[in-house]
């Protein structure tokens, strides 16, 4: 493999997928990004992928240079302290020799080990997911909405799920969708935090999932443009966010295991005779 790519590009999606890598595990690959670049006509590609086994997300790099197509396996952690010190340069050159890397700037030459390409966990692709292909079942639910609505009420309810506590299941966030409505849910006990959303046209039935914080958190960064369409797919054990029309041109693709039990029924507690109602400018309160 051998690529030039803007350096602040780079950077950019290091910072993120290195979100998902989980420093302490046995398995180094799981300490690694996978770095693949290819090129289609006169088009080139940098795709960057990373995973904790239970988290994996995908990120797509766009106008680079690709000399040689191929893949790598690098440690997140070197790969970003050496994109992150080199900040004079505006491109940087990745080439693979084996199972070493190197990283070339203007005047500066960096030697990474790595691992093989091959020891790194597949990488669920959308489209799989949604049709149950790779030994999964089809998706339950496949529907989408724009990454404005969905930040907003992510924003609106992921502050109030538990930390660390003992019940499980309220580790994340309730997501719920019918139709074109979608609610999501999170509770840690003492407080509650509710928030419903209008979603796009989709497919399968009504669906039920806790989503873990983590992964909500990750997505909350991946969001750019409010009006940039996020298609969502839920199946019995995970649940995947594109964002992007197709898995060609996917942007970023995250994927998460989903968090296991029963949600407490958190409409028993919301007041029900509201009696005293209390309308006020939002600004000034």
């Amino acid at each position: 493999m051998k690529v030039i790519c803007e350096r602040a590009a780079l950077l950019e999606a290091i910072n993120l997928v290195s979100g998902v890598v989980n420093a302490r595990t046995p398995r180094p690959q799981l300490t690694c990004v996978r770095v693949s670049a290819t090129q289609d006509g006169g088009a080139g590609t940098l795709n960057l992928a990373a995973t904790d086994a239970e988290i994996s997300l995908s990120l797509q790099i766009g106008r680079v240079e690709v000399a040689e197509e191929g893949q790598a396996l690098i440690p997140a952690d070197k790969l970003r302290q050496i994109v992150s010190a080199e900040e004079n340069e505006p491109t940087l050159t990745l080439e693979t020799e084996g199972d070493l890397t190197h990283i070339r700037g203007a005047d500066a030459h960096f030697r990474l080990h790595g691992f093989p390409a091959a020891e790194f966990p597949p990488v669920p692709r959308f489209a799989d997911l949604v049709e149950g292909r790779g030994g999964g079942s089809p998706a339950t639910a496949a529907f989408s909405i724009d990454a404005g609505t969905l930040a907003g009420i992510v924003g609106r309810t992921v502050f109030a799920t538990a930390r660390e506590n003992s019940r499980y299941a309220i580790n994340g966030v309730l997501l719920k969708r019918d139709g074109k409505k979608l609610e999501m849910v999170a509770t840690d006990g003492r407080r509650l935090a509710l928030c419903r959303a209008t979603a796009g046209e989709g497919e399968g039935e009504a669906a039920s999932c806790i989503v873990p914080t983590k992964a909500l958190g990750i997505l909350m960064k991946l969001v750019g443009d409010d009006d940039e369409p996020v298609r969502l797919a839920i199946t019995d054990n995970q649940i995947a966010f594109r964002f992007g029309d197709t898995d060609e041109d996917a942007r970023a693709t995250l994927v998460s295991a989903l968090v296991e039990g029963t949600f407490p029924p958190y409409e028993d507690v919301i007041p029900k005779d509201q009696d005293i109602k209390v309308e006020f400018d939002r600004d000034v309160l």
